[in-house]
């Protein structure tokens, strides 16, 4: 169903959809959605007719040179404003389709890919403090009972990416009036000249945000990550969660693409369809082979990644990252490497928790891009993930439409959205740190042209200050 189809008729879309808008399970986000295309439809329209207006001017003989110039000014302006309106518009239409492609059973779902809070709400307030190293028992604990907690909320990664990334880790948590922990928020401040400073939770990683008993016990953790931002200077605070938790800004573009897994690879192969199977079957057909491992695997996979990024003009990861990572998680982290012969071709880092393995970093060389090795990877990590017993694969975070989207989609993956919210002090808008900041691209052309073996060395460095 195409967005332009939703919005003819809202209601019937979402009848034909879920049966009934009461069994909706976002209508709300919905509603909002078609609000936001119907303002911002007719105000492109006006700024068309404003520019054409604008324009005509140009062809007028009595036009002086100050006003030819202040009307150029104009002009430019106008076509900004509709250049950022459209591509808002775009956004808001692929979100709209997302939530349509979504798969309507969301109790279904690993719990902590649900869209709505499931913690209770008027509980009483808590006392919060920052956690110590004494305590990293206790808030893995409570960590592993709650329903919407991730791997990554454990406090091993305080550990980790504060000697990794030299980051400082604030672990806050929150205490009932008998000492029992009822919610813990894991932040870290990142902190550089070239672009800026700011708490996150969770840097580097799709998901964080915070753990809690009660609605309330939540928004007292993200008041008192605000609170420590403000005292070391922040411009912003950002909590990475899959549902909304507060009344802060927000920004929803991003998604993880999940797919439900069948019991074999034989299932698997009748889900995917006959047009993916005719790639698969003509990857297979250049001997690739794909192995799995740990440390072992690591220096091949950071060989295929340092420079797919470098290709991406991105700065890189530095291998202590990954190693920090297999050394604390040996259970949960896996590396898988594609290989032509001895020729490590493409290679993902896999995690897995729960019933979830979850593939957050992947990359493949461009030169191999007609052995089809990246396909070929990722149906043989499918095929691992059924072996070993998980029942979801999640492809990670994909902006919507951007072509990584495009292609976890073709696997059967469908889009959960991402609730990123914001704290930011008077004033300040909400950040742009992304690649597609026009104020970046001359710095990822002239990346891209760096040697690889440059890029490992002076990338680390930078990448660690990017969320």
């Amino acid at each position: 169903m195409q967005p332009h189809e939703i919005l003819t008729d809202p209601l019937r879309a979402i009848e034909l959809r879920w049966g009934s808008s009461t069994s909706c399970p976002c209508k709300a986000q919905i509603d909002a959605l078609i609000d936001e295309i119907a303002k911002a439809k007719p105000e492109v329209k006006r700024l068309k007719v404003l520019k054409q207006g604008l324009s005509r001017q140009f062809s007028d003989p009595s036009l002086s040179a100050q006003d030819l110039n202040l009307t150029k000014q104009k002009v430019g302006e106008v076509s900004a404003k509709i250049k950022q309106l459209e591509a808002a518009l775009k956004q808001s239409m692929a979100r709209l389709r997302a939530l349509f492609e979504a798969d309507p059973d969301i109790a279904a779902l690993p719990p902590h890919y649900h869209q709505t809070s499931p913690v209770a709400k008027g509980n009483p307030a808590a006392k919060l403090e920052l956690a110590t190293p004494m305590q990293a028992g206790a808030w893995d604990s409570y960590v592993a009972k709650h329903p919407r907690a991730t791997i990554y909320h454990r406090f091993d990664w305080k550990n980790t990416l504060e000697r990794a990334h030299q980051v400082k880790g604030f672990y806050v948590i929150a205490k009932a009036e008998n000492n029992d922990i009822v919610g813990v928020l894991p932040t870290f401040n990142l902190c550089s000249r070239l672009f800026g400073n700011f708490l996150v939770s969770l840097p580097y990683m799709n998901y964080g945000g915070p753990l809690a008993d009660s609605v309330t016990v939540e928004q007292q953790l993200l008041d008192h990550a605000a609170k420590i931002a403000t005292e070391h200077g922040a411009r912003h605070f950002e909590a990475r969660c899959m549902h909304e938790v507060t009344s802060w800004p927000k920004k929803c573009d991003k998604v993880s693409m999940l797919l439900q897994l069948p019991a074999s690879s034989a299932l698997l192969d009748q889900q995917l369809g006959s047009k993916l199977r005719a790639q698969i079957k003509q990857c297979r057909q250049h001997q690739l082979h794909c192995q799995f491992g740990n440390l072992n695997l690591l220096d091949d996979f950071y060989s295929v990644f340092s420079q797919n990024m470098r290709d991406l003009g991105t700065p890189v990861y530095g291998k202590p990252f990954f190693r920090e990572i297999l050394m604390t998680f040996p259970k949960a982290a896996t590396i898988a490497v594609t290989y032509s012969n001895k020729q490590p071709v493409a290679a993902g880092f896999l995690l897995g928790s729960g019933d979830t393995l979850e593939i957050p970093w992947a990359s493949a060389l461009r030169k191999f891009n007609h052995l089809q090795a990246n396909m070929f990877m990722y149906r043989s990590v499918l095929d691992y993930a059924i072996e070993q017993g998980f029942s979801w694969f999640d492809f990670g975070r994909s902006t919507l439409d951007a072509p990584t989207y495009r292609f976890k989609k073709q696997w059967g993956a469908k889009p959960i959205t991402h609730h990123w919210h914001y704290w930011l002090p008077d004033g300040h808008t909400m950040p742009q740190l992304n690649p597609n900041n026009p104020k970046y691209k001359i710095a990822i052309s002239i990346w891209k042209k760096i040697p690889v073996w440059l890029t490992k060395i002076i990338g680390p460095p930078i990448v660690k200050n990017l969320p």
